[in-house]
């Protein structure tokens, strides 16, 4: 399902429950309220988002000067011992693939579209193998790798033990832990130096300037009067610009660091599927003939009949007249239909706000659906991990516990309904149909639901996935291999 998730509001019966739930969901800003205090923080988070320079600057270094990689272990003779010994060397993987995309490039520029929707999906796979070089294990995310292996065999790989010890030794032996930190007080060290020598040279000028005096021709002279922030009206616009600028760049940021890593994928994927798609298209041949026939068909000789016989009669015409009425009705019908819609729906979201605030209290508050967190909670050094471990369980108790037998659930706050509303249930067992259970990785192995369920497929989405491995397959055997070899011819000289 590619719709995003419906928008969720959460009501409370006090001031002080309120408080506390908007804090959580939007922070210590108040959005809602002017404050010079709440503009001055959201110009701050602005600029701090500028220290991407920095690690633009380190990535474009790393490129060009074949710097970094990943690290490769070759096997080497030893004289001494009379042994083979593993030596590791960082190799530059991503500068040698840019360098062959851009000879490639430089020879076929048709492959222009085809390598900058590669270049986009390249950039969030690299970003997710940044994050997953952190020495901090909390610090990882879901890559391009967990996606495929789980779209590939129904689940992707289980999370892993984390040893708050481990964690201390890799965090003392990691040379570069602190790299990040330390190349942006280097870089705002020099900042400052810079901002210091040109406060001197200003006091300088204005030491000068006082000392020629203050001239003016105006005989009115005017003195500061009370005043009750007559700039209010005009920044309070700019403080909802800011708030909205604000939480825009940090779901961009989210979707470029991997933290919204369902997001990521899908976009990686798109680039890369676009990229093989837009690879067969002979874009030269196309804008050519395109732009041929666009110079033959309007910029000819015949234009001038073209004006004789039709754009000279549209002004006095009485077809042209219809057509401007027409055109006036159909733009009014549209009009009203959508004041119609408008009114429709500001009249369901009115009476739907006015039931939940009777069924569940009086204050609402509206949470995120993306993540819109400008900090975000770490686990301290000391921290650990265990993966939880459900016990086996025989097909009879897993089905009565999934069945809610002995359970008591309390519902949420969402309602559904169009004349009147009322709480949305959700069904205690979601068991599709031709399935035995919903999970049965918690099946004793030697029950019957696990030995005849599988792997909860029914025969058409397993007819789908071995369809897509086999057609998956065939277009790499059919294009994959051939530009491979192409590129191999071009690199390797004969």
């Amino acid at each position: 399902n590619m719709k995003p998730p419906q928008s969720v509001y959460v009501n409370v019966q006090t001031q002080k429950d309120f408080h506390v739930l908007r804090q959580t969901v939007e922070g210590n800003l108040d959005t809602k309220e002017y404050s010079l205090s709440t503009i001055t923080a959201y110009c701050d988070e602005l600029m701090s988002y500028l220290t991407i320079y920095y690690g633009l600057e380190d990535a474009v270094i790393r490129l060009f000067l074949w710097r970094g990689g990943k690290e490769v272990f070759i096997p080497a003779p030893d004289l001494a011992t009379k042994s083979i010994k593993w030596i590791g060397f960082r190799f530059p993987l991503t500068s040698v693939i840019a360098f062959l995309s851009i000879i490639n490039l430089v020879e076929k520029p048709d492959l222009i579209p085809s390598f900058l929707f590669a270049s986009a999906g390249w950039l969030l796979v690299l970003t997710a193998g940044w994050r997953r070089e952190n020495p901090n294990p909390f610090m990882w995310c879901k890559n391009f790798q967990y996606f495929v292996f789980a779209l590939v065999f129904g689940r992707g790989p289980g999370p892993q033990t984390i040893d708050p010890k481990q964690w201390a030794e890799v965090k003392a032996n990691a040379n570069n832990s602190n790299y990040w930190q330390a190349r942006v007080v280097r870089a705002e060290e020099k900042a400052k130096q810079r901002a210091e020598e040109y406060r001197k040279e200003q006091e300088e000028y204005l030491r000068e300037l006082e000392e020629i005096g203050d001239v003016t021709d105006d005989l009115v002279g005017y003195s500061a009067g009370f005043g009750i922030d007559p700039i209010r009206a005009y920044l309070f616009p700019i403080q909802q610009y800011l708030g909205v600028a604000c939480n825009w760049v940090r779901v961009v940021k989210n979707i470029l660091t991997w933290e919204e890593s369902y997001i990521s994928f899908l976009i990686s994927t798109t680039c890369f599927v676009l990229s093989f798609a837009v690879f067969f298209v002979p874009w030269a041949f196309c804008i050519k003939w395109t732009l041929r026939i666009i110079v033959w068909c309007a910029f000819g000789p015949w234009m001038k009949l073209a004006d004789i016989f039709y754009f000279s009669t549209l002004e006095n015409s009485d077809s042209e007249k219809e057509r401007k009425n027409k055109m006036k009705l159909e733009r009014e019908k549209k009009l009203k239909q959508h004041k119609q819609e408008t009114q429709l729906k500001r009249e369901k979201a009115g009476k739907l706000r006015d039931f939940k605030q009777y069924m569940f209290g009086e204050h609402i508050c509206r949470v995120n659906i993306l993540k819109e967190d400008r900090y975000y909670d770490l686990p301290l050094d000391t921290s650990s991990a265990t993966p939880y471990s459900n016990m086996r369980k025989s097909l009879g108790t897993l089905c009565i516990e999934e069945a809610g037998c002995g359970l008591t659930r309390i519902e949420g706050q969402q309602l559904e309904g169009e004349l009147i509303p009322k709480i949305c249930v959700v069904p205690a067992n979601k068991v599709r149909a031709g399935q035995v259970t919903t999970r049965t990785e918690l099946l004793n192995s030697n029950s019957p639901g696990k030995i005849y369920s599988g792997k909860d497929d029914s025969a058409i989405s397993a007819a789908i996935k071995v369809g897509s491995i086999l057609v998956g397959a065939g277009a790499i055997t059919m294009y994959g291999i051939p530009l491979l070899s192409y590129i191999a011819r071009l690199v390797i000289p004969k």
